[in-house]
């Protein structure tokens, strides 16, 4: 759990008065409908009144009989509208009223969530991972397959394969706000680190459709390779990477973003699927279906990097740890994740999951990691220190993708 600490705004401000009358008197601030203010009142009757005068808070005095040239501070729990009255009826008085006061800002409600797209149903799980229990089920489109959420963790995008949408939903409600239309088949997506573009891979059509996430509109479409899977792009915002599944030998388009045209095609292993690129923005790891293997790609100069690193069978995903010192696959026919230290780029764990393994996110606190596992429907926990499994989660009919993200409400 992650919450910010309490705020306090201030509020600082005064008001005249001029012969006020008697009750009720004149008002000289008004905090109707206004947030719980607690502070300091003043009330300064001036030398040339000729009368003293009474301060009520919502009718009730609670600064009595301030005399011609005096003044006198009280504090007040809770501020509402505040009036002036004078003692003597029909002498002139003049003065003011100041507060210096502050409301506390609600603090909200901050919670690690994962949202689990299950292909099978429609339908988008949400886990609370400090409980690992299901806390909403949202329905979305037909068949959807990613789920990636903005970086304030405001909404989360789910793309839908069986109708060629992405749907945008509301974290605070978890309701769907927007349905986006893309390309055909559309599978794996990314967010920048802005949080202003989602890049939509479209395996059927060869595409990959721009969203601007203010709008919720498509603003670019970029043709790539054959059978699109995934994007990755670069902290900067700079590039985007494409695995392109249909291709053996592997090929992965780079994107421009400025401009929306492809610029390099780089050569991996045998039908990529996943990509995942480093928080510092130098190297992108990319899964290659056909042949257990992860490609490493050195994005200054978009060459591969030593040896393939060998990993399970037939490695569906992969994603990184906030810190960039840990990378997971998902090894989708053996039923394993394999483990990467990206310093030396070997595996130096595998941990036996659930059935038919598909998508792997850590948590922004780097101590667990989720697992969706298509063929058994359910997530598997992992301790990210020990490589254990610590929990199963039911969610809802072949889990496919997983976005983990701090979701904050109130």
């Amino acid at each position: 759990m992650c919450c910010p600490k309490p705020q306090f705004l201030s509020l600082s401000t005064c008001g005249t008065f001029n012969d006020p009358g008697e009750a009720p008197g004149e008002t000289v601030f008004d905090n109707t409908g206004g947030p719980v203010l607690s502070g300091y009142v003043t009330l300064t009757n001036n030398f040339s009144s000729q009368s003293a005068v009474t301060l009520s808070n919502d009718a009730t005095p609670i600064i009595l009989a301030v005399a011609p040239g005096d003044s006198l501070t009280e504090f007040v729990a809770n501020i509402g509208v505040l009036s002036v009255t004078q003692d003597v009826a029909g002498t002139p008085v003049t003065g003011r009223v100041c507060v210096d006061a502050a409301h506390r800002v609600p603090v909200p409600t901050c919670n690690i969530l994962a949202y689990v797209t299950n292909y099978g149903d429609g339908t988008v799980s949400v886990i609370n991972t400090a409980t690992n229990m299901v806390i909403s089920t949202v329905t979305v489109g037909l068949r959807p397959v990613d789920a990636v959420i903005t970086p304030n963790g405001t909404r989360v995008y789910i793309t839908n394969e069986g109708d060629g949408t992405v749907s945008v939903i509301n974290t605070a409600t978890n309701m769907i706000i927007a349905t986006v239309t893309v390309g055909a088949n559309p599978q794996g997506a990314t967010i920048t680190r802005d949080g202003t573009r989602v890049y939509v891979a479209n395996s059927a059509d060869g595409t990959v459709s721009v969203i601007d996430t203010a709008t919720n509109m498509v603003i670019a479409t970029v043709t790539v390779g054959f059978l699109p899977s995934d994007v990755g792009i670069t902290p900067n915002g700079t590039r985007a990477y494409v695995p392109n599944f249909g291709s053996n030998p592997g090929e992965v388009s780079v994107i421009n973003t400025a401009t929306n045209l492809v610029i390099d095609t780089i050569i991996v292993g045998a039908f990529p699927s996943g990509v995942a690129i480093t928080p510092d923005g130098t190297r992108a790891y990319v899964t290659n279906w056909g042949d257990g293997t992860i490609s490493v790609i050195d994005i200054a100069t978009n060459m591969i990097i030593g040896a393939p690193v060998i990993v399970g069978s037939n490695p569906l995903a992969i994603s990184l740890t906030r810190d960039g010192t840990r990378a997971y696959t998902t090894n989708s026919t053996d039923g394993t994740i394999s483990v990467i230290d990206t310093a030396m780029n070997v595996v130096i764990a595998t941990v036996t999951v659930g059935s038919t393994p598909t998508d792997v996110g850590a948590t922004p606190n780097g101590t667990k990691v989720y697992v969706t596992n298509f063929g058994d429907g359910t997530v598997s926990v992992v301790d990210a220190t020990t490589n254990i499994v610590i929990g199963t989660v039911s969610v809802g009919t072949n889990p496919l993708g997983i976005g983990i993200g701090t979701i904050c409400r109130g």
